[in-house]
């Protein structure tokens, strides 16, 4: 049965390989994938995977699967020929698109499984119903399995039309899987109101108590550059608030530095954004990581020491 399910991919660490990466760094980055596996991530995304030699992206996945990570390879739709290398170090793999992707006509994607069990899809970038209606429609072509919807950062200072638009693309995504059933599973970042505020409170309320979460509770999603910064959610995040470089430090360290400097500054940012969707409770859906963005911003605007 096809399904809208909303925050699906999250405890994610997004790897963001690019003409930074090379090969004498793979070994850092496996290592740095076992520690967040102990840290409580259960996902693994290698993006621009094309980029990067087969050995680098093959010693990546082994990694993640010996700490029980699911691991993702992400690559743009150009890259299609590079994709079938990468499969059996893949257990799901997903193509980018954006609104000026062409749909293609008899180019099925479903064909690169190769007989093994992979999630194989498409994912954009997008918080337009427009191009929901787009990416559905060049999923459907393609014969893909899935459909990834990410919500992209604000472009803006956050606002009531920005919002719409979020809800109206939520809306149109509930749409598509009516007229596709069966077929495409899609997913779509931003989170419903009532559970994004149930679980952010258990969050604050066990942190508040100092009990130890495992980092991928207060951060579910971690981007590593190519360069080796290690950002929480997305690479907009403010700096202050970043865990910092892995050139400048082993990755436990930098957790161990994080949880003494800045884990108290990123749980208010957690109280301050279940008090922004409080108060806002016109709106059915957002999206976690702008919520903190805005958190974040009025936190330093009300105590410049703090967050």
């Amino acid at each position: 049965m096809t399904t809208v399910s909303s925050r699906p991919r999250r405890q994610l660490v997004h790897l963001r390989l690019g003409d930074a990466a090379s090969d004498h760094n793979r070994r850092p980055l496996a290592e740095v994938i076992g520690h967040l596996a102990a840290e409580g991530y259960r996902g693994c995304v290698i993006w621009d995977a094309h980029r990067v030699s087969p050995r680098m992206i093959e010693e990546l996945s082994d990694s993640g699967r010996r700490h029980g990570l699911h691991v993702t390879v992400g690559l743009p739709w150009s890259a299609l020929p590079w994709a079938r290398p990468l499969v059996p170090h893949a257990d799901s793999l997903f193509f980018e698109i954006d609104a000026t992707t062409a749909c293609p006509t008899g180019r099925s994607i479903a064909g690169l499984g190769l007989g093994r069990k992979l999630d194989v899809g498409i994912v954009v970038a997008t918080d337009h119903t427009a191009i929901v209606e787009h990416a559905t429609r060049f999923a459907m072509a393609t014969d893909a399995r899935w459909l990834w919807l990410r919500v992209p950062p604000p472009r803006h200072e956050s606002s009531a039309a920005e919002q719409l638009q979020l809800t109206m693309a939520y809306i149109a995504s509930r749409r598509m899987r009516a007229m596709h059933g069966g077929r495409l599973h899609i997913e779509f970042e931003a989170g419903e109101r009532v559970p994004l505020l149930a679980e952010s409170a258990e969050v604050v309320a066990a942190a508040r108590a100092r009990v130890e979460l495992p980092l991928a509770c207060l951060l579910p999603t971690l981007e590593i550059t190519a360069d080796g910064r290690v950002l929480p959610m997305h690479v907009d995040f403010p700096q202050r608030l970043a865990l910092g470089s892995l050139a400048e430090a082993p990755l436990v360290e930098l957790i161990r530095r994080w949880r003494r400097w800045h884990w108290r500054e990123f749980v208010d940012c957690c109280t301050t954004a279940r008090e922004i969707i409080t108060a806002e409770d016109g709106w059915p859906v957002f999206d976690w990581s702008r919520v903190l963005l805005r958190a974040a911003a009025k936190n330093a605007t009300a105590a410049p020491s703090g967050c």
